[in-house]
């Protein structure tokens, strides 16, 4: 009996060596939750530099040049977009529908007024944009909207209604998506409607109402001391 004991302790003290040298018994397994792909470009906070160009259509919303009038009520113009933008974090841990990222961006448009009672419209804003992220996305939808003040020299076309002063409000809104083509470089397209006029702060105050889109491409900066990722 003694024997069977001993034989039975030895066998045990064996295995238990035999399986602590096997470091997949050894070693407890630790579940860790892995974190949803997103594309690199959206691992925030990080800058981006946008560049867009595009065009843009008077919608015939708004007086523009009163009846009888011989100016040329149409105001379209070619916006040339220069944005930096900044994006707030990264995207969530969980996978939803409207998992995205928040950007704030400035805005700087020249665009050349190819029809109409004016030869220029060049002005900042502020945008808001909500980028729409999901996991291992090649194409990232986005919305946004803003606000800010242009210059156009269409005041001093006299017989037109829509525009009476130097400097103009502009508002502003689009929908766009973003074409992944590496890690920091997307090609970006949007359309929208923007907005032009005083607020009544000039007798003419009709409004310039356009419709239009731009494309263009953003270029996502590296995390600082972090290198290009």
């Amino acid at each position: 009996m003694k024997r069977i004991v001993a034989t039975c302790c030895v066998t045990v003290l064996g295995l238990s060596c035999v399986l602590a040298q096997d470091p997949k018994v050894a070693q407890p397994t630790t579940i860790q939750s892995a974190r949803l792909p997103a594309p690199a470009a959206f691992e925030g906070p990080r800058f981006t530099l946008q560049f867009m160009g595009g065009y843009y259509a008077y919608t015939g919303l708004g007086p523009g040049a009163p009846f009888g009038s011989t100016v040329d009520p149409n105001f379209d113009y070619a916006p040339i977009n220069i944005r930096v933008g900044y994006l707030l974090t990264s995207p969530s841990d969980r996978n939803f529908l409207l998992r995205g990222v928040g950007e704030i961006l400035v805005d700087v448009m020249v665009a050349p007024v190819t029809k109409g009672y004016a030869d220029i419209v060049v002005g900042p804003s502020i945008l808001l944009r909500y980028n729409f992220v999901q996991p291992n996305a090649t194409l990232v939808p986005y919305i946004q909207g803003g606000a800010g003040f242009v210059y156009s020299d269409a005041y001093k076309t006299d017989g037109q209604d829509a525009l009476g002063e130097a400097v103009e409000f502009i508002l502003q809104c689009q929908v766009g998506v973003r074409w992944m083509l590496a890690a920091n470089w997307s090609l970006d397209f949007e359309g929208g409607f923007q907005h032009i006029s005083n607020a009544g702060f000039a007798d003419r105050n009709g409004g310039v109402n356009d419709v239009g889109g731009s494309v263009g491409f953003t270029y996502y900066l590296p995390h600082f001391g972090r290198g290009c990722r």
